[in-house]
Formats: C-alpha cells, sequence, structure tokens
C-alpha cells in the first residue's frame, strides 16, 4: 500500500510540474524591436511604443496579448491595444475605425518565439536589452 500511494504522489507531482511548465510557456518578457518601434511585453500585459518624430512624441500604447496553441502544435498570438480616446486622429492621423479593424486584424495571427527574437505574422523583432 505504501508503494503505491508512492507512486501515485510521484506521478501527481511529475503531473503538475509538466502542466507547470507548459502552462507559463506561453508568457513572453522584455523589449523587442522592429523598424524603430517596440513591443514591451510583461506578465500578459503588452506595449507598443511608437518612437517620435519631428511633429509627435513617442507614443506608448497598453495592450494585452495571448499566446495559444492549435492541434498541429502551431503558435497564434492575439494581440489587443487600448487606445486612448482622440489618440487615433490627433496624433497617429488614424480613425477609430481604422484601430478596431487593426485591433481585428491581430487576431490569432501566427506567431514564431526565437531564442532572441520574436516573429509575428512576417514580422521579426528583435530582443533589445532592457
Amino acid at each position: 500500500m505504501k508503494k503505491v500511494l508512492s507512486a501515485v504522489l510521484v506521478c501527481v507531482i511529475l503531473a503538475c510540474s509538466v502542466f507547470a511548465l507548459t502552462s507559463c510557456g506561453n508568457e513572453l518578457s522584455g523589449t523587442y524591436e522592429h523598424d524603430e518601434t517596440k513591443l514591451h511585453f510583461d506578465g500578459d500585459k503588452v506595449t507598443y511604443t511608437v518612437p517620435a518624430t519631428y511633429l509627435t512624441p513617442e507614443i506608448n500604447i497598453d495592450g494585452t496579448y495571448e499566446i495559444v496553441e492549435d492541434e498541429d502544435e502551431k503558435l497564434f498570438i492575439t494581440l489587443k491595444f487600448n487606445i486612448p480616446e482622440g489618440l487615433p486622429e490627433a496624433t497617429l492621423g488614424f480613425t477609430t475605425e481604422l484601430i478596431n479593424s487593426i485591433n481585428d486584424g491581430l487576431a490569432n495571427v501566427p506567431f514564431f518565439e526565437g531564442e532572441d527574437y520574436i516573429k509575428i505574422n512576417d514580422t521579426v523583432y528583435t530582443r533589445v536589452n532592457d
């Protein structure tokens, strides 16, 4: 009885360990850059940074993200940004409808994480030192 209980306990511990490792594997951290724009990940949060130009200051747009794996073990990411009121038209020249369509277009796009980069759809973001 003691051996059976020990074996069951070991199996439960191993199963919990595997679950813990796989559940935290879909979380990013750090900053990634592409053409001077940056994505900073922290927990389930993401900040998109557009660099300053001679007409506009640097813009930081906060949001959330989720990475899911399909039945073929392919990864997909959904990014959802919270655009502050007045920011699209006044600062970026975007309409609210365009921002909403961008958010819709960032749902379930192909995702890949390399050693020092991530790829969202066809765009590669290189990890930078924070």
